[in-house]
């Protein structure tokens, strides 16, 4: 690994710089929050354009599909065991409105913010609550949700803590902000040697890789408490997969392996470790707010 001393993380602390996929593109790495990140980063515009154009064309099928509907049960069921009865759901980067139907389904009210129209039009013929922009500058009013959610989304996005911020200006004292993410250190340290056996498409690394460590850094950081760090279960269905007759049947154990894995753990209560190919983060807003942050 390469020092790169002039590089700096946004926890303030100097970070490296390396190559780690397979085919010599650069990461950048902290080693105080174990953040992960790639050398080079496309604009707003640019990260904003993808989602407006291809994200519905390449995944559409998936988000009108049974593929997460586990994930999103699962997600109600975190969010209502801290927060009993009705409250309001945003969830940044809806998509179609899958995790909003389930929220509306517990008797919660949801709101969406999702870029792609064909999207955000699926979401609203199922007569959900979504507007059709990025989550930065949000229009909601200051502490007017009970929680924010990042289901597949934070690790895509170029300003991600300013994302989280946002979250903690809309949600109320005690709200909850939830997020998925691939486990960042993991798909890094697979993809090291996967490529040796032809299968770096095995591994995730979006714009950011977060791992345990970052996200209870970072959430702390930003003012959350109770933060509770664990591995998400796998989607019931590998919607990525149509990518040629191999690869689709590498994944396909793959994904049988992962739900096996994760089934064993979640048991044993070793997904609290969150060594997992996902994992999830819940934390709160303070009740009370000191007066510095």
């Amino acid at each position: 690994m390469v020092q790169a001393s002039a590089i700096r993380c946004l926890c303030g602390a100097s970070a490296e710089a390396y190559a780690s996929d397979g085919i010599g593109r650069e990461r950048i790495s902290c080693r105080q929050c174990g953040l992960l990140w790639r050398g080079t980063m496309p604009s707003d515009e640019e990260a904003a354009q993808w989602y407006r154009n291809h994200y519905w064309l390449q995944f559409g099928e998936e988000q009108q599909g049974e593929a997460r509907e586990n994930l999103c049960r699962h997600v109600m069921d975190m969010l209502r065991a801290k927060h009993p009865g009705r409250g309001t759901l945003v969830d940044v980067g809806c998509g179609a409105g899958a995790l909003l139907m389930s929220g509306v389904d517990c008797g919660w009210c949801g709101i969406g913010f999702e870029l792609s129209k064909a999207a955000v039009s699926h979401a609203r013929s199922r007569g959900l609550e979504v507007h059709e922009q990025s989550w930065l500058p949000c229009p909601l009013d200051d502490e007017s949700a009970d929680a924010v959610t990042f289901l597949n989304v934070l690790d895509h996005l170029v300003k991600p803590f300013d994302a989280v911020k946002e979250a903690w200006r809309v949600l109320r004292p005690g709200g909850l902000i939830y997020i998925r993410v691939p486990n960042g250190p993991l798909h890094d340290q697979l993809s090291r040697w996967l490529p040796c056996f032809g299968l770096p498409h095995l591994t995730v690394m979006h714009l950011y890789g977060f791992g345990r460590r970052a996200l209870s850094y970072h959430l702390a950081r930003l003012g959350f408490e109770a933060v509770e760090i664990r591995t998400s279960p796998p989607s019931q269905a590998d919607a990525y997969g149509v990518d040629g007759e191999g690869r689709s049947f590498l994944r396909h154990w793959a994904k049988r392996l992962d739900q096996t894995v994760y089934g064993v753990m979640n048991r044993t209560g070793m997904d609290r470790l969150g060594w997992g190919p996902s994992v999830e983060a819940l934390a709160r807003k303070p009740l009370t707010i000191a007066k510095d942050h």
